[in-house]
């Protein structure tokens, strides 16, 4: 059925473009829309803008990042997803870097658990990531990864707690190449408030921890605990944006609770999500 509404909502985008390029408007393109969001097809964009300041107020570089995020539902609670993702990095003194950068086949089992039934919403994903640009794969040293992660939320009147732990094995190009992290592990753990019906405001925590089983101390790189503020606004049902600050406070292995300075060297962030159908 759900495919069914899917060539309906196709054959009306081709009578659509049709009708308009002779004048014709008995098939509009809201209507075209509406089909669209009633099969089984979602297609949605995220346009995001990343500074950094450094100590003296300036802008150290900033990266721009554009994500099509194209999602297929098998059922109530299985779906696929094809995302892809374009940056543009930019450094005072330094060429301007354009990257395809990443390509991710993600599947997601929502429904493992509910709020309703259990106490939390648990839902598990199972990715394949690729990088498309040449100079990056190199650079790195990997093909892409492969990652599963499981998902946690429970909602509290105004506020939402949630959380993902992340585990990726990584495909390396050079696999003799001991200096490359074999695997990682990566939480996320956000905290939300509904400021009003429009408005919220959340705290994302972040800790990675990557690993390399090819050198003795199998334990790698470990970026710290990065934080980030982000002030959001429900601009229509469809549209969300938001203004964001982060920082890096928590450093490992330094021997103090607060890591120096690192309120002088913070990100600052804007963003938008588009859901088109």
């Amino acid at each position: 059925m759900k495919a069914n509404r899917f060539i309906v909502a196709l054959a009306g985008l081709t009578l659509g473009a049709s009708a308009f390029a002779a004048g014709n408007n008995t098939v509009s393109m809201r209507d075209v829309r509406k089909a669209l969001k009633a099969s089984p097809v979602g297609l949605s964009l995220l346009h995001a803008v990343d500074a950094k300041r450094r100590s003296d107020n300036k802008i150290a570089g900033s990266k721009q990042t554009h994500i099509a995020y194209l999602k297929y539902q098998i059922t109530d609670k299985d779906r696929l997803q094809m995302s892809n993702r374009l940056t543009r990095t930019s450094v005072p003194n330094e060429e301007t870097d354009y990257s395809y950068a990443r390509m991710v086949l993600k599947y997601t089992r929502s429904g493992i658990l509910s709020q309703a039934k259990h106490g939390i919403n648990l839902s598990a994903n199972l990715e394949k990531r690729f990088y498309p640009d040449k100079e990056l794969r190199n650079a790195i040293n990997q093909y892409g990864l492969n990652r599963i992660s499981a998902s946690v939320s429970r909602s509290m009147g105004k506020v939402n707690l949630s959380g993902t732990l992340y585990g990726a094995v990584r495909d390396r190009i050079d696999k003799s190449d001991s200096s490359t992290s074999t695997h990682y592990l990566y939480a996320v753990l956000t905290q939300s408030y509904s400021l009003s019906d429009d408005w919220s405001l959340s705290l994302t925590e972040e800790l990675f921890q990557s690993y390399n089983k090819q050198i003795e101390n199998l334990r790698g790189g470990q970026d710290g605990i990065a934080m980030t503020m982000e002030l959001g606004h429900q601009v229509t049902p469809a549209v969300y944006a938001g203004v964001s600050v982060s920082g890096t406070p928590f450093k490992p292995y330094d021997g103090q609770l607060i890591a120096d300075g690192w309120a002088k060297d913070f990100g600052l962030g804007a963003n938008v999500y588009w859901s088109a159908f």
